[in-house]
């Protein structure tokens, strides 16, 4: 089973998305920052079918941790999975660059989960 790799400096927001994914039978890596995520990326690599990566973070942000993520992609040679960023900042042309830069989709806070936790089963090929 695919699992989904959350990378978010907010401790409470790991917690609801573990329980949000742990509800619907989606187990979920969960890293503080940047370098935990890439390190739980590089060791679950063959198992993660998709990422959810906060954008606004203490040292790398959410679009710079995602170009160390296809960076990985590129030096494995292995395909590369979904990478959703969730970002706190409404405003529309911030998510639309954000759109722009590379991600799947752009999440806005408050989160969704329910409409997350869809997009990734429909992703990691649960059963809706």
């Amino acid at each position: 089973n695919k699992k989904v790799l959350v990378i978010d400096d907010d401790g409470f927001c790991l917690e609801i998305a573990r329980n949000f994914f742990e509800n619907v039978q989606i187990e979920s890596l969960t890293a503080t920052n940047s370098e935990e995520g890439i390190c739980l990326l590089k060791n679950y690599s063959e198992e993660i079918g998709c990422i959810l990566v906060d954008y606004e973070m203490p040292g790398k942000n959410g679009q710079e941790t995602m170009g160390l993520i296809k960076e990985f992609w590129r030096q494995v040679n292995k395909r590369e999975v979904p990478i959703f960023c969730c970002t706190g900042n409404t405003d529309k042309e911030f998510v639309e660059k954000v759109r722009k830069a590379g991600f799947s989709n752009v999440y806005e806070k408050p989160l969704n989960w329910k409409l997350i936790v869809n997009d990734v089963r429909k992703i990691i090929n649960w059963d809706c």
